[in-house]
């Protein structure tokens, strides 16, 4: 049994080919998506209003978000679904343990495929449109994303 065997067939395992031009087309995507996530939190009606803050860390591509429901942090990963390599920024929610210990549950995914399109979860079948150069009043997707992902921070405990 070779390695072709294990891990599929040759057209599967030539994804590998471009793997890290893939990853820097995959990470420039992601800093436009949590950029515009970051614009949307510092918004000062939304700062009053949800008293989140949003903060990007030097690589663009994660993220500590400190709400009144708690923290969490994401980061982007690479990984393979349906026979193609996608970024997936996973967010997560600090917790603690029954022990006390500190622990990470994580809440949501967002999907970033290749092409540029941005999905919440691994549902591709309606991708968001999250504009970079829309003022905060004009792009609601980002506002619904950032809200939706407050909203899972306070539901898990």
């Amino acid at each position: 049994m070779g390695l072709i065997d294990l891990y599929g067939d040759a057209d599967s395992v030539s994804l590998l080919h471009y793997l890290s031009e893939e990853q820097k087309d995959l990470d420039k995507l992601a800093r436009i998506l949590i950029a515009r996530l970051a614009k949307i939190c510092a918004y000062p009606m939304l700062v009053e209003r949800w008293s989140t803050v949003f903060s990007v860390h030097e690589d663009g591509t994660s993220a500590d978000i400190n709400t009144p429901f708690g923290q969490a942090w994401a980061e982007l990963s690479l990984g393979i679904e349906e026979g193609e390599i996608g970024g997936f920024w996973n967010i997560w929610k600090r917790t603690y343990d029954k022990a006390g210990a500190r622990a990470s549950s994580l809440i949501a995914t967002i999907h970033i495929s290749k092409n540029g399109q941005f999905f919440l979860g691994k549902d591709k079948h309606q991708g968001l449109r999250i504009h970079p150069n829309m003022t905060e009043q004009e792009d609601t997707t980002a506002f619904q994303v950032v809200n939706s992902i407050i909203y899972l921070i306070g539901v898990n405990k």
